[in-house]
């Protein structure tokens, strides 16, 4: 790649606002969008494929640890029944579920699965919170223009994983 390419600006850039330090910190945006009910701007939902259907990219750079967007939707505290967008998880030895299914415009409910090699991961946060959130962060730098995909869980049996 040419080092005065676009893309290579983009990533140069990114760098040097780590290095610089003047970007906020992933947890005060991750915070901040909790609190708006908003994703980050930048990020799209795009047509992968028939067979997988939606994805989301961002339409700019992220850096390894930034704040991607939280799984919105209805805390459970027992399955939803006939819900496609739901999300299983454990905080503080309590079991709960986001039902997601109720589209709010969150860009979180459209990240796709990859479970061996994903660019990003689910935290709960719940710090400063009456009850817990999901929040997606960078696992690694993502590119622009790249799909953004977090590993759904360990231990399950998706018929998408049974493909490859």
């Amino acid at each position: 790649m040419n080092r005065n390419s676009p893309k290579t600006h983009e990533l140069v850039l990114t760098t040097m606002q780590r290095r610089n330090n003047k970007r906020k910190k992933p947890l005060m945006v991750a915070k901040e969008c909790i609190e708006r009910k908003r994703d980050i701007e930048f990020l799209k939902k795009v047509w992968i494929s028939d067979e997988i259907h939606w994805g989301v990219v961002t339409e700019k750079p992220l850096c390894k640890g930034d704040f991607i967007a939280e799984y919105r939707g209805k805390l459970c505290f027992e399955e939803p029944k006939e819900s496609a967008y739901k999300f299983e998880f454990f905080n503080k030895k309590t079991k709960y579920w986001i039902d997601a299914s109720e589209d709010d415009g969150s860009m979180a409910r459209l990240i796709n699965d990859e479970h061996i090699d994903p660019n990003a991961n689910i935290k709960v946060l719940h710090e400063g919170f009456a009850e817990p959130h999901l929040c997606i962060f960078a696992v690694n730098d993502i590119k622009a223009g790249e799909e953004i995909r977090y590993n759904y869980g360990k231990n399950v049996d998706f018929f998408w994983r049974k493909k490859k």
